[in-house]
């Protein structure tokens, strides 16, 4: 039986949350190569630098430079609210989430979308991480001036002012955000509820990442009066769309929405105005127990 290296990952940040540190960026580095050779993405990451000065949260990941960049100074703005475990096992995730993006376009480059073994499901996702990451569409990156994204992103319900504000609401709805975001809360609950013996700090690491799942789930959703609008579909509906991608997106979802048998919390996709009340008052719970059990 080989190495478990995401045991060693999770009891490494283990130890460091026991001895009451926060994680290094010689720490974040190390796990990053274990991973990056486990999963053979060294051709979609060849560099994992430290950058205090980025304005927009704690890592990005460059698909033109092959590079993750992580904010361990904007990290430290977590201890206070919510502890030293917490905030270790949160830069985990994030570093996940940018690995992420190079798995995505590891997908890109090596889905055959003409091969008929492959499922709607994997098309549909081929389509939504194409749509929606920096290899071939239109990130907010790519643009010089606001102006500019405000015309190609000309749909959306607000016109920016800030780059902030594009960030903020670009994210909401990117598919591709959405699924690199719960692929690595996904894996963190996998690591926690594997590897972690200590029951109370199990359910406590459970909860938290637990209620970041279902926060996520029903982030970019809008309720209107008696209809709630997805996030994927404002996506698609904001961009200028290459006709190829718009074709698939008709045929696959629009065409086999009573056939496709997935989680469309997980896609952004259409859900009913009753599952979306439910899901937010449950959130609402989870939030309201988190708040209690932090006190």
């Amino acid at each position: 039986m080989g190495r478990d290296i995401y045991r060693d990952i999770y009891n490494s940040v283990w130890r460091k949350s026991f001895m009451n540190e926060l994680l290094s960026f010689k720490d974040l580095s190390e796990y990053c190569d274990l991973i990056i050779k486990d999963q053979n993405l060294s051709d979609y990451v060849c560099h994992f630098e430290e950058n205090n000065e980025m304005p927009n949260g704690a890592a990005s990941y460059s698909h033109k430079n092959k590079c993750i960049e992580f904010n361990i100074d904007y990290c430290t703005t977590f201890v206070n609210i919510y502890g030293i475990f917490i905030t270790n096992y949160q830069m985990l995730q994030f570093l996940l989430h940018e690995l992420n993006h190079a798995k995505q376009n590891k997908f890109l480059d090596s889905f055959d979308f003409f091969d008929l073994n492959n499922s709607k499901e994997e098309h549909l996702r081929y389509m939504l991480v194409g749509l929606s990451s920096k290899k071939i569409n239109k990130t907010p990156d790519d643009f010089e001036n606001l102006e500019d994204f405000n015309k190609y992103y000309g749909s959306f319900k607000v016109n920016f002012k800030t780059y902030q504000d594009v960030y903020q609401e670009y994210y909401k709805y990117n598919p591709s955000e959405r699924f690199a975001d719960l692929d690595s809360l996904y894996d963190m609950s996998g690591f926690i509820y594997k590897y972690e013996n200590n029951k109370d700090l199990k359910d406590f690491l459970l909860g938290y990442f637990y209620a970041r799942i279902v926060e996520t789930e029903i982030r970019g959703y809008y309720a209107g009066k008696d209809e709630v609008y997805p996030p994927t579909e404002t996506f698609i509906d904001c961009m200028n769309i290459d006709e190829y991608f718009k074709n698939i997106w008709i045929n696959i979802v629009k065409l086999n929405e009573n056939e496709l048998v997935i989680d469309p919390w997980y896609y952004g996709l259409k859900v009913s105005y009753d599952d979306y009340v439910l899901k937010k008052d449950f959130l609402d719970n989870l939030v309201k127990d988190e708040k209690e059990k932090t006190r």
